[in-house]
């Protein structure tokens, strides 16, 4: 299984924290994993096969990637790949290799190995390049949806969390006759928030966890939080996460700073704004704040709602791509149309007048993320499929 960093306990990557939790589900059902990885942030007991060092770039592919064009980085790090896949293979025998949709990795993969290569979809860039600022350097990169489309049409098998991003990922490509199927992201379970054990302001605390960018909507829950304030709600917010700018009017960059200060005052003075911080400091968070908010305007299968799922606290998310999948409306939690300012701030007036209401339904999501995204019944999916699907073709 190829990661971008192990182990995932304390990593803020979805992939990471996917590939975590499916390797706890796979050991306590008695399979064994073997992590493909790049960087190893602390010891493992995992087997584990560090991605060989990569050559330097040259000059001109230095230049290249600045300018965003497709460019050798990319098959230099899939022939990585490729030279620890081979590793796992003579060590340890593995009989499938998984790897994220990312860049298209499968087909430098899959013609070289004597293994299937199943793509795992976590963000298939087609489905989010419409909201990276245009004049972010990411943004040119025009092939990269393309080099996506090749190695899923190469691949063995296709898994997504989520039926949303299935459907639209063969509307896109031509992968109608590769073996697919839905297994959710998991998540382990943690104990569950106390909404008897909260302060008075705690109970009018909102928590947001997401880079402050387009795609993850930071933009709309200041906004929100702006009028929330204005209707006269004694509230506060809590704003976890990186500052990667929004999309302006004119298609310009605006910092996280720079937004609120376009806020009222009274809204900016009930703001904390954390920055990137561990996971472990997340998760103390989310036992102090009533409601969490998703305002994403785009995504496959977040873990920013499956987390908080799994401490029962009262989720307010976007019912965008997967989203609908995790959460019913009005029973685990509530949702509001993408973009939509206005309904997101009535819920959380809502939500934040009625602890009752985020009690119920923060434990009703709670009792959802045990029973439908437990480590050990995804790796059951996982095999099966594998088993069925791809191993016998």
């Amino acid at each position: 299984m190829l990661t971008p960093s192990w182990p995932g306990g304390e990593t803020a990557n979805g992939i990471t924290t996917s590939i975590f939790n499916l390797e706890k589900g796979l050991s306590k059902t008695g399979h064994e994993g073997v992590i493909l990885t790049g960087s190893i942030t602390s010891p493992s007991e995992t087997r584990i096969i560090p991605l060989p060092q990569f050559r330097k770039w040259t000059a001109i592919e230095k230049a290249n990637w600045m300018l965003g064009r497709d460019i050798a980085t990319v098959p230099i790090t899939a022939n990585a790949i490729l030279t620890a896949a081979k590793e796992a293979i003579d060590r340890f025998g593995i009989e499938v290799l998984l790897v994220e949709e990312t860049h298209g990795f499968a087909q430098f993969l899959s013609p070289h190995l004597k293994v299937p290569v199943v793509v795992v979809l976590h963000g298939p860039w087609f489905l989010l390049e419409e909201h990276v600022p245009k004049n972010s350097l990411i943004r040119i990169d025009s092939g990269r949806s393309k080099r996506e489309g090749k190695g899923l049409e190469c691949c063995a098998g296709i898994i997504g969390p989520s039926k949303s991003v299935i459907d639209k990922t063969r509307q896109k490509y031509r992968v109608e006759n590769i073996p697919t199927t839905v297994i959710p992201n998991s998540i382990q379970s943690v104990p569950e928030l106390s909404y008897d054990d909260l302060t008075p302001k705690e109970t009018k605390s909102i928590l947001y966890v997401g880079r402050f960018d387009s795609i993850k909507g930071g933009d709309v829950i200041l906004r929100a939080f702006d009028r929330l304030v204005s209707l006269g709600q004694d509230a506060f917010l809590t704003f976890v996460g990186p500052d990667q700018g929004v999309r302006g009017a004119q298609g310009e960059s605006v910092s996280l700073e720079d937004f609120c200060q376009r806020l009222s005052v009274d809204a900016r003075s009930r703001i904390v704004i954390t920055g990137s911080i561990s996971k472990s400091e997340v998760q103390n968070l989310r036992y102090t704040h009533a409601v969490t908010v998703v305002s994403s305007r785009y995504e496959t299968f977040p873990y920013a709602v499956l987390e908080a799922m799994a401490v029962g606290s009262a989720t307010i998310a976007s019912s965008v791509g997967g989203i609908p999948e995790l959460m019913k409306d009005g029973v685990t939690g509530r949702f509001f149309a993408n973009e939509d300012v206005d309904a997101l701030a009535d819920i959380l007036n809502e939500l934040l007048n009625d602890l009752d209401l985020c009690k119920q339904l923060g434990h009703a999501a709670r009792a959802r993320a045990i029973d439908a995204f437990n480590p050990e019944i995804t790796a059951q999916k996982l095999v099966r499929f594998l088993e069925q699907d791809v191993l016998k073709a």
